[in-house]
């Protein structure tokens, strides 16, 4: 791939992002549930902080000529498009800022880092959004300043359902990178996973019996088998087709006033979002914990069969590490299974301390990165 100048690449990466932003928002303005009113789900807000986090300040002015853009669509007056701009472009460039404090890693494989996306990046400086957008508004005389609390509560919720939905989505794309050429099985799953999906969708909306609760259950089966990419592909799809619906007043939101319905899909929409990240990444989190884990038992196992060539302690106490890693919990099985052979009446050689340096045991530390503690020769050696 050639290679461009620092100033292309930052006039490419603004057009990219502008457009981007001009899009989604284009694409948000379509679930307004009456004319007039906010969208209750602003994609664009997510795609603005995922390009802040992966370009940095180099997407900043295309966040910024986006919401301009977006804004003149919907029709406000040109001083409430400047406002409305300017307080998008700076919430995404503080949730930015403020997750970069906080050691935020986009691959959201730890659960603070969910819990960062949710409070800081989500309704913290969305709640920033939608007080200077609001305020525009009012001062442009687009609306009457009774109606301040009311558009900004569907503001924020609409800002804040763009990062928790398309935000993770964008992130799990980009940093997972998913394989294309993946087991035909694997594939087979994805192909029936996203039709139980629709068709949950559709069973709760398009039909009398109006019930939303099962289209959780390929949600957490996305989050399950296919992690943050499944789960949050999963809820935006969900979110979509269950804003479509809202809008036709069809299902659970027939009959309802716009109020109403609006209340009902944020909540809706909120519980999804949260549960699709906060499974997934809870579940990343294990098994990056459990592979850790299993390695730090094929160095042990390593190190005790080149210590048994000389001893002949290593046999016996390999055996117990294989045995207890096929344990529910390994790291308590093993320390069992080891203090079980060590402990049993049968002589064994005697370990020569200058060999027993190979001897570790398996520490796991707060962020759940193992590492190797080496063992007192002392308490190795038997009598």
């Amino acid at each position: 791939m050639p290679e461009v100048s620092p100033k292309v690449a930052v006039v490419l990466i603004s057009a990219g992002t502008a457009i981007a932003y001009w899009l989604t928002g284009l694409a948000g303005l379509q679930l307004t549930l009456a004319d007039g009113q906010i969208s209750p789900v602003w994609p664009a807000t997510g795609v603005a902080l995922f390009c802040l986090v992966r370009w940095g300040w180099r997407a900043a002015p295309g966040v910024l000529i986006g919401a301009l853009l977006a804004t003149w669509e919907f029709g406000a007056p040109p001083l409430g498009v400047l406002f409305n701009g300017l307080g998008n472009t700076l919430a995404a460039v503080a949730a930015w800022q403020v997750l970069r404090l906080v050691g935020f890693r986009p691959e959201l494989d730890r659960i603070r880092d969910a819990v960062a996306l949710i409070v800081l990046g989500g309704v913290a400086a969305v709640a920033l959004s939608a007080t200077l957008g609001t305020s525009a508004l009012i001062a442009a005389e687009a609306m009457p300043a009774e109606q301040f609390w009311t558009t900004w509560a569907i503001w924020l919720t609409g800002d804040l359902m763009g990062v928790l939905m398309v935000a993770p989505a964008l992130f799990a794309l980009w940093y997972q990178r998913p394989q294309v050429a993946r087991p035909q099985r694997v594939r087979i799953e994805a192909a029936v996973l996203i039709t139980a999906t629709v068709c949950a969708a559709v069973l709760g909306t398009e039909t009398s019996i109006g019930i939303l609760f099962p289209t959780v259950i390929p949600l957490i089966w996305a989050a399950v088998r296919f992690q943050l990419l499944g789960a949050a592909s999963c809820a935006l799809l969900t979110s979509v087709l269950v804003s479509l619906a809202a809008i036709e007043g069809n299902g659970p939101f027939a009959g309802k006033t716009v109020l109403a319905t609006m209340i009902a899909l944020q909540v809706y929409n909120g519980s999804l979002a949260l549960i699709a990240l906060l499974l997934s990444t809870a579940i990343t989190e294990r098994n990056k914990a459990q592979a850790a884990v299993e390695e730090t038992c094929e160095v042990l196992a390593d190190a005790l069969t080149r210590l048994g060539e000389k001893t002949g302690l290593g046999e016996r106490t390999l055996a117990a590490i294989r045995r207890a890693t096929t344990a529910p919990e390994p790291e308590a099985g093993l320390e069992q299974a080891i203090a079980t052979v060590l402990s049993d009446d049968e002589p064994t050689t005697p370990v020569n301390p200058a060999d027993s340096a190979s001897v570790v045991r398996v520490g796991v530390i707060d962020d759940r990165r193992p590492r190797r503690v080496a063992e007192d020769p002392a308490r190795r050696t038997r009598t």
